[in-house]
């Protein structure tokens, strides 16, 4: 299935990237796109989630209010992915919020899927992450972060998750009710096709079956307005 992604800021690499999987891509806001596209950028500004910004948090409350403002204009459940600082935007939108610098994180690491327990190579350049909403299902996580940091202080992390599940770093989270994919890693870099390759799985999982129901519903829709205008008074 082809699929329209409406990218509010464009991004060559992963507009490349969906192209290559073959799929289309467009800036162009009054196209009828099937799913919108948060991409990486500056910090999520910290005053979303109740939090003054710590010295190492740089943002840009011009990018915050325009991708505020697409996403009110979609709707909450409107299909949508998130790659680096867009799954971060996307899960505060959702209720969550974040650690606003983590250690361990600029950097190619290992992350593991939940249910299969996989691993797999990913890289990573943000040095802020996710910490889910209530309504959050986390698809995969990382094991990286010793310490992390927010408004409230400094937490020292264990070595062990097993010991103290806490410690883990969620990297791939999704909020099925909203038609939301949160990815943390760049699936779009160059040189790892596993971790592109794990991206559109998860996207065919969470995302893409909405875009299916909304475009039947479209043609349902079209149909009856055909069959309206055709009916003899």
């Amino acid at each position: 299935m082809s699929v329209l992604f409406y990218f509010p800021k464009p991004d060559y690499a992963t507009s490349r990237m969906f192209i290559g999987a073959g799929h289309k891509v467009t800036a162009n806001p009054h196209e009828l796109y099937d799913v919108c596209v948060y991409t990486g950028g500056e910090d999520v500004s910290p005053f979303l989630y109740g939090e003054k910004a710590l010295p190492t948090t740089h943002t840009s409350i011009k990018r915050d209010c325009e991708e505020i403002k697409q996403y009110r204009a979609d709707g909450s459940d409107f299909p949508k992915v998130g790659i680096c600082r867009g799954a971060q935007f996307l899960n505060v939108m959702h209720g969550g919020s974040l650690w606003q610098h983590v250690d361990g994180h600029t950097q190619s690491h290992d992350i593991i899927d939940e249910q299969t327990s996989e691993k797999l190579l990913v890289t990573s350049t943000h040095h802020q992450m996710m910490i889910p909403g209530d309504d959050c299902v986390v698809l995969a996580y990382g094991a990286q972060s010793t310490e992390r940091r927010r408004e409230g202080g400094v937490w020292k992390m264990k070595r062990d998750p097993k010991e103290d599940t806490e410690w883990v770093d969620p990297e791939v989270i999704a909020y099925p009710q909203y038609n939301t994919l949160c990815f943390q890693p760049h699936p779009e870099y160059p040189g790892h096709s596993d971790c592109t390759a794990y991206f559109f799985a998860t996207l065919m999982d969470i995302v893409l079956p909405e875009v299916d129901k909304r475009r039947a519903q479209r043609e349902r829709t079209k149909s009856r307005a055909i069959a309206n205008r055709e009916a003899p008074f």
